[in-house]
């Protein structure tokens, strides 16, 4: 449902739209008198996730500079992480009446004021023809010395020789037969499988349930708190790393690391299970801290970011929805049978389990398309038919925008 929305009213216009849900949804919670009306909060929580989940990523991409739009599209990965860290901190000290207040106001104020500031996205405003807003959207982001004429027709040359205008969805069904469009978004949708097939969610949903099993004298609160610490500083390591190292480098080593992690504790399950964990109380920390500084490493923003920079244009929009269903998909099913998969099998298997599925990401890493430094009309042209243009040249202006009506 996101990409339809923000191919209709624009990602910039979308964020200021979605404020209002995440307010709603959460005064459902806070002044809930009844266990339905909490169902109701989260059923509207869950609508205004679906829609907003792949906005800011598409978002920050699009306005970014070849050069920091790795930086630029970590942030709200980082942003994910910071406020799951206030989650558990606000969480553990105040009634969670109030928790659901601050969980309302903290994101969705801040939010609103500022997308009513910013500009409507340059990609989308050239797709519908404005070319003049899109024009001074550049000039708002870019600096005085930057050559705004020649990335918009840059931008305009791309949609026009990648059919990426004003498309319906069936017209873009119809294009996403052609592998140009359907490889990125299958290669978005395996990034996105491998993260969540690595225990993600069980990590997020399950911190305090995982120490509770682990029966180790750190208080699991406490270890919450510092799980969710260390996931957001890995999200500021990433943000810097992105463009300095790359995507591949960063996924292979957030797959091995990630794998470390979970390897790490199912060894601390299967010597407790055979009575030989003592004096390891600090494993199951140390294990999980592992897993998450790594799996943010790469896992966490590079699906996202990916999902802004390989989708094309043309279609984007179902390409968007794709990804965003890839991500709730796995992440719950992830969570829906970790509890049922602890009953049935031992504990270590599971997270052993997890260990060999973060390892995939290696594979997928090997051959995934590197795109730092890449305008977002070369990485197009990386998947289009074989053409004089190489991947790592520049990009025509062989088409001049017309003129805005």
């Amino acid at each position: 449902m996101g990409g339809f929305v923000m191919d209709a009213i624009g990602p910039r216009t979308t964020l200021v739209m979605t404020a209002l849900p995440c307010l709603l949804s959460w005064s459902f919670v806070a002044f809930a008198n009844s266990i339905a009306l909490i169902y109701v909060g989260r059923f509207i929580t869950g609508i205004f996730l679906g829609i907003f989940s792949p906005v800011p990523q598409v978002y920050a991409t699009e306005i970014a500079e070849p050069r920091i739009r790795g930086l630029m599209g970590a942030f709200p990965e980082a942003a994910v992480a910071l406020g799951s860290l206030l989650c558990y901190g606000f969480g553990s000290a105040m009634d969670w009446r109030w928790l659901a207040v601050a969980s309302a106001l903290v994101p969705g104020i801040p939010l609103f004021i500022s997308m009513v500031i910013l500009p409507e996205s340059p990609q989308w405003l050239t797709k519908k023809g404005k070319l003049e807003k899109a024009t001074m959207s550049l000039e708002y982001f870019r600096s005085e010395t930057h050559n705004i004429k020649a990335e918009v027709e840059a931008i305009h040359s791309n949609i026009m020789e990648t059919a990426g205008a004003e498309l319906s969805i069936w017209d873009q069904i119809v294009l996403f037969k052609k592998p140009q469009n359907w490889k990125p978004v299958v290669i978005v949708f395996l990034v996105f499988m491998c993260g969540q097939f690595s225990g993600f969610a069980v990590v997020t949903a399950y911190t305090v349930d995982i120490f509770d099993q682990a029966n180790t004298n750190i208080d699991p609160n406490t270890a919450t708190i510092i799980v969710g610490f260390v996931r957001f500083m890995s999200t500021l390591v990433s943000a810097v790393l992105l463009d300095r190292a790359g995507r591949k480098p960063l996924l292979i080593i957030s797959a091995i690391g990630s794998s470390v992690g979970m390897t790490s504790i199912g060894v601390f399950f299967y010597l407790d299970m055979e009575k030989s964990s003592e004096g390891l109380g600090w494993l199951p920390l140390a294990s999980l801290l592992i897993y998450v500084f790594f799996n943010e490493l790469g896992y966490g923003p590079i699906p996202w970011l990916l999902s802004g920079e390989l989708i094309p244009l043309a279609v984007r929009t179902i390409g968007n929805g794709v990804a965003v269903t890839a991500y709730s998909l796995f992440a719950f099913i992830i969570g829906l049978t970790f509890p049922l998969l602890t009953d049935l099998l031992k504990t270590y298997i599971v997270f052993w389990m997890y260990a060999v599925f973060s390892l995939s990401g290696v594979g997928l890493g090997i051959f995934l398309p590197e795109t730092r430094g890449k305008t977002l009309e070369e990485i197009e042209k990386f998947f289009a038919p074989r053409r004089s243009e190489s991947f790592s040249g520049e990009t025509p202006l062989s088409k001049t925008p017309e003129p805005e009506p």
